[in-house]
């Protein structure tokens, strides 16, 4: 047999790189088996850390609703404490306040007797005798009392209700005959009230003529008495007056012979007071002309002519001669 050669190898190069290979295929196998291994236990270990932090959680809570269970025991149990105080108090009191009740019975029954004694001797006779004095005393003056509202105060009243409603005043609006009549704006004149005492109520006043023309005067009698019904019961007499105050001429209204002569004219109908009729707003300075309110008037020519300018005076007198002293609405 040849000896070895130096260079040569064993095992052969060919039979020595697939031992190494197959060595590394088992290495690579055997790594890959430990990393699944590793993987597998990490998902485990992963599986129960998540598991557990569930677990914690859930005591967490569970924790938290025993700390307010324990919060409102605590809570629970002061306030059943302080209610025990309470009624251990009140049971107290109770208890001396029976006693000092049945200490003082007897004190309470004297003072129920003395009471009854009061009732029976002092407060029963005055409630008798103020029994008494309102049947013989109070009752008696209490029906004078009533005749005398019916029969003199309540008459009294009605009086003093008519003489209220029963105001009568004389009016006049100037006009001018030019020789149409044309009315002088503002020229109006009003008596006071007339009395009920058979007294003149007068009223004289100064105008300056607007225009030429016969001074004329339409006058009545606004009231809200009784008369004034018709000429055979006049609401009142009156009389007026006309001056030129540049000329001096005067008229006045004619003679009435049924009173001595006297230039009083009678007043056959009334006015009424005054006015809801929109077209007479005006009727305190002027005459009411629309509807059932307007003014019943007598015209009285004066015969007196004027001058566009010329300052002229009229007056106005009233009378009623039906006055009653009894009856203020005659």
């Amino acid at each position: 047999m040849l000896p070895a050669s130096p260079s040569a190898s064993w095992p052969p190069p060919s039979a020595s790189a697939a031992g190494a290979k197959a060595k590394s295929s088992a290495a690579q196998k055997a790594s890959s088996k430990k990393k699944a291994r590793a993987a597998q236990s990490n998902k485990t270990l992963n599986r129960r850390l998540n598991a557990t932090r569930k677990s914690l959680s859930s005591t967490r809570k569970s924790l938290s609703t025993t700390r307010r269970q324990l919060t409102t025991a605590r809570r629970t149990l002061s306030n059943l404490s302080r209610d025990l105080g309470v009624l251990s108090n009140r049971m107290g009191s109770a208890e001396g306040g029976l006693s000092l009740l049945l200490g003082a019975a007897p004190q309470l029954v004297n003072g129920l007797q003395t009471l009854a004694d009061a009732v029976q001797n002092q407060i029963a006779p005055n409630l008798q005798k103020l029994g008494d004095a309102v049947q013989n005393q109070i009752a008696p003056n209490l029906q004078a009392l009533g005749d005398a509202v019916q029969n003199q105060i309540a008459p009294g009243l009605e009086k003093v209700g008519k003489f209220i409603g029963a105001t009568e005043y004389g009016f006049g609006q100037v006009i001018l005959l030019t020789p149409d009549p044309e009315p002088e704006l503002g020229a109006f004149v009003v008596t006071p009230d007339i009395p009920d005492t058979v007294q003149q109520a007068q009223t004289s006043q100064a105008f300056e003529a607007s225009q030429a023309g016969q001074v004329a005067v339409l006058y009545g009698v606004r009231s809200g008495e009784k008369d004034g019904t018709g000429p055979s019961d006049p609401a009142a007499h009156c009389k007026v007056t006309v001056t030129n105050n540049s000329t001096g001429e005067t008229a006045t209204t004619a003679p009435n012979a049924d009173l001595g002569g006297l230039p009083f004219q009678p007043v056959p109908e009334k006015s009424a007071l005054t006015s809801t009729e929109a077209a007479n707003q005006t009727f305190p300075f002027g005459l009411k002309q629309a509807g059932d309110d307007a003014d019943k008037t007598t015209t009285f020519a004066s015969g007196i002519t004027v001058s566009d300018g010329d300052p002229y005076t009229v007056g106005l007198s009233c009378v009623d001669l039906s006055a009653d002293a009894d009856d203020p609405e005659a």
